[in-house]
């Protein structure tokens, strides 16, 4: 009997510490399972608004940093005073676009969350928006992303789950893909990505904040494809370089008309180059 208790205890204990909290479908159809940071959350911001004074407005409800470059806040909010932190976004809701836990993908290297979007394929919108009617799902806006491939983006108002509309969509088979667009906290190793300030300027070497590249905007749409081959013209690159060895070819000399591919003396620039296009993520910088 003792041992029975113990596994049951174990088995028990271990679904309190990892709940699957939640799920959306990739756009392959498999269910992808998120777990809720306790007392972490994200909110939205428009564009219009003044985040310094939302901020003020919540602040007694937790910690909180603001992330101006994409017009989000991320909070801590403290354990008993949600339903204030609620109450008062609510109150707040004309300038707030979503309000969202922040989840942790089942791999542990991504943090996410969901936002207003959803992204939808299919071949019949009208169906769609016929579903949500029925349903009584508001949304405020439906936009084309892709007029060819019949891909559009759904903007929910303040309140209604991205997750949750998504799912509807992709269960009841009126989309070939539907999904809610994601905000994303990278998780990096890398030590000195802070000063990448191309990647993501916060005045580190200069006054002059937020002019960069929106990266961290751009790899919450897309990390990179490995199938995707991208040629440079430049002057060599060391392709036993660590960051580089797993995701570089052998290129073509044209200086010497041929293939040989080596690294030069004067690779410096070349290796920089390429490392912006395929460094692998290391501990090492």
């Amino acid at each position: 009997m003792k041992k029975i208790s113990i596994l049951l205890f174990l088995l028990i204990g271990g679904f309190i510490c990892y709940p699957q909290t939640a799920f959306y479908y990739d756009k392959s159809g498999n269910k992808i399972f998120l777990y809720e940071n306790s007392g972490k959350i994200v909110i939205g911001v428009r564009q219009n608004a003044d985040l310094k004074n939302i901020k003020e407005t919540i602040n007694v409800f937790g910690s909180f940093d603001i992330d101006f470059d994409n017009f989000l806040i991320a909070c801590d909010v403290y354990d008993n005073q949600f339903k204030q932190f609620d109450s008062v976004c609510l109150s707040l809701s004309d300038n707030i676009l979503f309000k969202t836990p922040e989840f942790t993908t089942v791999h542990g290297k991504s943090i996410i969350s969901p936002t207003e979007k959803v992204f939808i394929q299919t071949t019949d919108l009208l169906s769609i928006i016929q579903y949500l009617k029925g349903q009584q799902i508001s949304y405020t806006e439906i936009e084309i992303l892709r007029q060819e491939s019949m891909e559009y983006v759904i903007h929910l108002p303040y309140g209604v789950s991205s997750i949750e509309v998504s799912n509807k969509i992709f269960e009841n088979k009126l989309a070939r893909y539907s999904q809610p667009a994601f905000v994303r906290k990278n998780v990096f190793q890398n030590p000195y990505y802070s000063y990448q300030w191309g990647l993501k300027n916060l005045g580190q070497y200069c006054d002059t904040y937020c002019v960069d590249i929106d990266a961290e905007l751009a790899w919450t749409i897309t990390r990179g494809d490995t199938n995707t081959i991208i040629a440079l013209l430049d002057n060599g690159a060391d392709h036993y370089h660590e960051d580089l060895e797993n995701n570089i070819l052998l290129g073509y000399n044209a200086v010497a008309n041929c293939p040989d591919g080596q690294e030069t003396a004067d690779d410096i620039h070349g290796t920089m180059c390429a490392g912006i296009i395929v460094a692998e993520e290391i501990t090492s910088g």
